[in-house]
């Protein structure tokens, strides 16, 4: 039996994998932009230490930022969607739709 507030609770953790894919597009957008300023770095015949040295650190944070996204996919998919069998994923809520079928609507898990 799913708590009362599932819906919240739910809804939560897709903000947050929200949250985790935006910071993963910037952390793989940061890594692009330092791999370019080491390529000038060596060009212009100047120390790359540093610049290397923080490109591995966008490269750690990534790398977390993918275990951290596992992490909420394996909470998300615990999660049922509603579906309706007349809108499908369209129709969420009873309020959405004066069809009685949503009451009647089946519930799949997210797969990868």
């Amino acid at each position: 039996m799913r708590p009362k507030n599932w819906h919240m609770v739910r809804e939560e953790w897709y903000r947050h994998l929200a949250s985790t894919n935006r910071r993963i597009i910037e952390a793989r957008e940061r890594i692009e932009d330092q791999k370019a300023l080491v390529c000038s770095l060596k060009e212009k015949g100047s120390c790359t230490r540093r610049a290397l040295a923080l490109l591995r650190l966008f490269e750690e944070t990534l790398q977390l930022r993918y275990t951290r996204r596992e992490a909420i996919l394996k909470k998300v998919r615990t999660y049922g969607l509603p579906i309706c069998l007349q809108h499908g994923l369209r129709c969420v809520t009873q309020a959405k739709c004066d069809s009685p079928e949503p009451l009647l609507g089946i519930y799949f898990e997210l797969t990868r």
